[in-house]
């Protein structure tokens, strides 16, 4: 039996040789496997706003020859002056005033560039948002002229041109590490008293970095633009740039540490603010630069995100005098949205229900730390919307006469955003609202 069993073990592994030999793979010779090709994106590179101002060219001219003064170029009319312009310069007349690097109040201007910074160009030229008079093209014909160029041989394009702002800068904004440092340069600014070693230049050609003053009625209401270099910013320029652009604090570091922690616990009690929420900005301001019409009260201001990625937001006014909070506004996490508020835009139901009411109380009731035993009363006051979201405008009173006003969205059946007002910011906007505003109106009428 165990020379069977052995035979046929030995047959068994036999066979499985013999299969295996015959099932041998051999390697042959392949191609190497394709690249893999990686497009990494500049961080610090321009904007390419080609796209755009391709759009604004189709849309820009209408058949009667209206020229679109968006567009980074001469138009038709300038263009057909500028001959005789150029010829008035050659035989010696100037301009009252010299337009190569002014930096403040610019209708036009021609701001030079390091070009090994800013993508090889070495000028921006800013016109105005309307037609050129001819003073106006002398100033930017004597300037290129001053730079060894002629206005009538250059191209200008979005990359060295702007007469529509589209954001705050000219060039690109903050990369994301950018940002993250200039959020390090505030903190160690106004808290670590940490000072740049250099002031800050406006002109880009000092040293890559820039901002420039602008005339707002020539700019659809911008009255600066930044020049930021297409490479990455050293701590020391986006310190200069920190201190030029919200000058020394309004407080010592230590008043403002002390303001905020007050604030902060108020925040806490009375909106519901997470202790651990992050400080993103802060100031020293009147209660009327929230919209208290009226309201000279000094306040200390501070902003809030919340910290673990939420997306929450706090602001709060807190009166130096006496401690108080006297207006707050919280706004959701809307992340759900992915920024698509039409989506759920025609949401709409009765914002006289009752429930509403009931929902709002017992929202500011579990808020608060002593539950609703300051609560007064609440109040349906129609409807409202917030980011395109409707829901009913409910206002839930306090007994010292402060207000909380919650958007019970009817989209999230939740609460929205929400705004605190004590009594004082509440008399004296509805003072503004039902006495001075009409009073202002009516005279208005009376001009007209």
């Amino acid at each position: 039996m165990k020379k069977r069993l052995l035979a046929i073990g030995l047959l068994l592994g036999l066979s499985s040789g013999m299969a295996l030999a015959e099932n041998t793979v051999e390697i042959l010779p392949t191609s190497p496997p394709a690249p893999v090709i990686v497009i990494e994106e500049n961080p610090y590179a321009f904007h390419d706003l080609e796209p755009l101002f391709q759009h604004i060219r189709e849309q820009g001219y209408t058949t009667d020859g209206y020229f679109n003064y968006e567009l980074t170029e001469l138009s038709p009319n300038e263009l057909e002056r500028l001959p005789a312009i150029e010829a008035k310069y050659e035989a010696g007349e100037r301009p009252t005033e010299n337009v190569l690097n002014k930096s403040e109040d610019v209708h036009v201007a021609l701001i030079t560039l390091p070009a090994e910074q800013y993508e090889g160009e070495s000028w921006f030229l800013f016109l105005p948002n309307r037609a050129m008079t001819d003073e106006e093209l002398l100033q930017v014909v004597d300037a290129f002229a001053q730079i060894g160029e002629k206005l009538s041989a250059i191209s200008l394009t979005w990359h060295n041109c702007m007469r529509m702002p589209i954001e705050e800068t000219v060039t690109r904004i903050f990369s994301d590490e950018e940002r993250e440092r200039f959020v390090s340069v505030r903190e160690l600014y106004t808290r670590g008293g940490l000072r740049p070693e250099k002031p800050f230049t406006c002109l880009p050609g000092d040293d890559g970095v820039g901002c420039i003053g602008l005339y707002e009625e020539d700019f659809n209401g911008l009255d600066e633009v930044r020049f930021l270099p297409a490479r990455r910013m050293t701590d020391e320029e986006l310190l200069q740039l920190f201190q030029f652009t919200f000058g020394e604090p309004a407080a010592p570091a230590e008043e403002m540490a002390g303001y905020e922690a007050k604030l902060r616990k108020l925040m806490n009690e009375q909106m519901g603010m997470p202790l651990t929420a992050r400080r993103t900005g802060e100031s020293i301001v009147k209660a009327n630069a929230s919209n208290v019409y009226g309201d000279t009260r000094d306040c200390y201001s501070c902003t809030f995100v919340e910290a673990g990625g939420q997306q929450r937001e706090w602001t709060g006014y807190m009166e130096l005098a006496s401690g108080k909070l006297i207006r707050a506004y919280s706004y959701p996490d809307t992340s759900w949205l992915d920024g698509d508020t039409q989506m759920y835009s025609d949401v709409r139901l009765n914002p006289f229900d009752q429930k509403w009411a009931d929902r709002a109380k017992a929202f500011i009731a579990e808020m608060l730390p002593e539950g609703d035993q300051n609560i007064d009363r609440t109040e349906l006051c129609g409807e409202t919307a917030h980011n395109c979201l409707y829901g009913p405008n409910v206002r839930v009173w306090m007994k010292d006469g402060g207000c909380y006003r919650p958007l019970l969205l009817y989209a999230i059946d939740n609460v929205g955003y929400l705004q605190y007002d004590d009594a004082e910011s509440i008399r004296l906007t509805d003072a503004y609202y039902h006495e001075i505003l009409p009073r202002e109106l009516e005279g208005q009428e009376d001009d007209g």
